[in-house]
């Protein structure tokens, strides 16, 4: 389990400090949903934009909601004072087919409860700074990462238009048939591992790996939850050329999945499904990101 999802949370100050990065980013104009298990254990994150209608809002929250083991949500709006009424809406309809553990808004650095008759200190509002937590602090240390809005967030799988162009370049100098056999994939992480940023040369022998089935196996058995792993997938989701953009894609959304960032993982694997929506991979991890699975469910990697 990723150390974000078994964190303890014994204050608003230190839930307020974990969201950004149980979303990957600094939230605005957004409604957080935070679902929990029976041990209030994390088991799926999800935003919404708050300037959508309260039904839309509620459809989101319901269709978000892991299956199975789901004990409460916690939810959280960003924004400006003039959206208190849709919230609280949205939260007694929400409590409807789930507790809502605590219904929070946060407005610049000053956050207030919003349940009826709740007595806890941020009834009547309280100043908060989730950057300067000790959950922030730990949670950063820990390798996970804050970027300052979800437009950041995007710009992580978005394409390298001089990058794309390098690899373009570089696959036009493969000889004929190249055939990197499962063998390169090793190589090609261990050097990763290592810091390594792959060259022109080795993004595009990578990329053709990837498109040939016993090499992206071998690399989504290797691919976890490593902070290396999340800058080598993402690194070539952004610079191979659109048609051999589905493997890049796929691992990297696993390997944010693999670390309990969601919003990452649905994020990039769209990159995926917008070039091969019927690959079998990515509707595979599709399956398993819209089941809202945590990943300590999954044993990986697979036993033979």
């Amino acid at each position: 389990m990723d150390s974000v999802s078994a964190a303890p949370f014994h204050s608003p100050h230190d839930l307020l400090g974990a969201v950004p990065y149980l979303l990957g980013y600094h939230p605005g104009d957004e409604l957080v949903a935070i679902y929990r298990d029976t041990e209030r254990k994390i088991i799926h994150v999800a935003a919404f934009a708050l300037n959508e209608p309260a039904e839309a809002l509620i459809e989101h929250l319901a269709v978000s909601t892991p299956t199975g083991r789901t004990a409460t949500v916690v939810l959280i709006g960003y924004g400006a004072p003039s959206a208190r009424h849709k919230l609280i809406a949205v939260g007694e309809v929400a409590e409807l087919f789930l507790p809502v553990h605590g219904l929070m808004q946060v407005t610049g650095h000053r956050c207030i409860c919003l349940r009826q008759g709740c007595a806890c200190a941020a009834s009547t509002g309280v100043d908060i700074d989730p950057a300067n937590t000790p959950v922030a602090t730990r949670l950063a240390v820990a390798g996970r990462v804050a970027l300052p809005s979800r437009q950041d967030l995007h710009g992580l799988v978005a394409p390298d238009p001089v990058g794309q162009a390098e690899t373009e370049t570089a696959l036009a100098t493969l000889p004929p048939g190249f055939d990197p056999g499962t063998g390169h994939i090793g190589s090609t992480l261990a050097q990763a591992e290592k810091g390594h940023r792959l060259t022109a040369e080795q993004t595009a022998q990578l990329a053709v790996a990837l498109t040939q089935r016993d090499p992206q196996a071998t690399a989504w058995q290797s691919t976890c939850g490593c902070m290396w792993q999340r800058d080598l997938w993402l690194d070539l989701t952004r610079r191979v050329p659109d048609r051999y953009v589905t493997g890049p894609a796929n691992l990297a959304a696993w390997c944010a999945w693999r670390r309990g960032e969601h919003v990452l993982a649905d994020t990039v694997l769209r990159r995926a499904q917008q070039v091969q929506p019927h690959d079998s991979l990515t509707v595979l991890i599709g399956s398993i990101l819209n089941a809202h699975l945590p990943a300590h469910r999954i044993a990986w990697p697979p036993k033979h």
